[in-house]
């Protein structure tokens, strides 16, 4: 592969090596090539399309990890120059298919951009557990990984290459952003441990690139996490306090625009801090002046 837009991992295992690691799986007897997502909008789409070709190779299928339209913004373009494309994803992940409310470095694109967007449209329904796709002669390991978004997986190649999404994110996204999304922090927890007693050749995260080992990442990972937590307990426990005053709190903390996007993402991440308070049975739920406010227990 002598084009500089893919970069090898091992065996017949690439990726995109623009701004998203798009997976990339070549199955060199049929010239068929596998994308695990496709990018976040028509430009990383093209520029992996036009790559491939040049190669010899032709896109005959795209494995999702997950419906948020920084992984699934190609499919479009893609779709526009093969209807026949095969597309997967899990049944959560295509009935959640739509922008999540990010910041610009995770979403990418603008806001008219994504919303501008087709809907997914999956051709075949990825398991949700763990378990096994095959595409032409290509069998690939489907690995649940929820946490970061209902029915979230990750693929393993025959090459032993884990493509994980967003399951986590890389240390430049660490190091810029203070709040990481989360729709699940019990299940993303789990996805943690999970990911931590595994021991594939190589991990692949969307936001973050190839990695050998991804240890080093969960703790921080973590620590953000419950730090996030604490401090919303911490205010529930002040006095109660309505869903609004916990996102309006969190945006000013974190100095987060006053955006639909950044409103939108706050909104998120409180909502998946609370419901794992909740779940702990830490805080309670109480009406006060027709509001639904958060208590301490």
């Amino acid at each position: 592969m002598n084009n500089t837009a893919i970069a090898h991992i091992y065996g017949s295992s690439y990726i995109h090596t623009g701004k998203h690691a798009v997976g990339i799986y070549l199955d060199r007897s049929s010239g068929d090539a596998i994308l695990i997502d496709s990018g976040a909008n028509e430009q990383a789409a093209r520029e992996i399309d036009e790559a491939l070709e040049e190669e010899g190779y032709r896109i005959a299928a795209v494995l999702h990890t997950h419906g948020h339209r920084s992984s699934c913004g190609g499919d479009a373009y893609l779709l526009a120059q093969d209807p026949d494309l095969r597309i997967y994803a899990t049944a959560a992940s295509a009935a959640r298919a739509h922008p999540p409310q990010s910041l610009p470095h995770l979403s990418g694109g603008s806001h008219s951009a994504r919303a501008s967007q087709a809907p997914l449209r999956v051709t075949d329904i990825l398991p949700d557990g763990d378990a096994q796709v095959t595409i032409g002669d290509v069998t690939m390991r489907v690995i649940a990984l929820p946490g970061h978004a209902p029915g979230m997986v990750g693929l393993q190649t025959p090459d032993d290459v884990l493509y994980c999404g967003d399951a986590l994110f890389g240390e430049r996204v660490l190091r810029r952003q203070s709040l990481l999304l989360y729709a699940s922090i019990e299940d993303a927890r789990a996805t943690f441990r999970k990911l931590s007693q595994m021991a594939p050749k190589a991990y692949v995260l969307y936001h973050g690139g190839v990695l050998r080992e991804i240890n080093a990442l969960i703790n921080p990972h973590l620590e953000r996490l419950n730090s996030l937590t604490k401090r919303f307990e911490d205010l529930i426990a002040t006095q109660p306090i309505t869903l609004e005053r916990l996102v309006q709190q969190t945006m000013q903390e974190h100095a987060l625009d006053d955006s639909l996007e950044h409103y939108g993402l706050a909104m998120q991440i409180v909502q998946s801090h609370v419901a794992e308070l909740l779940r702990m049975d830490r805080i309670s739920l109480k009406v006060e002046q027709g509001a639904l406010h958060f208590a301490s227990r």
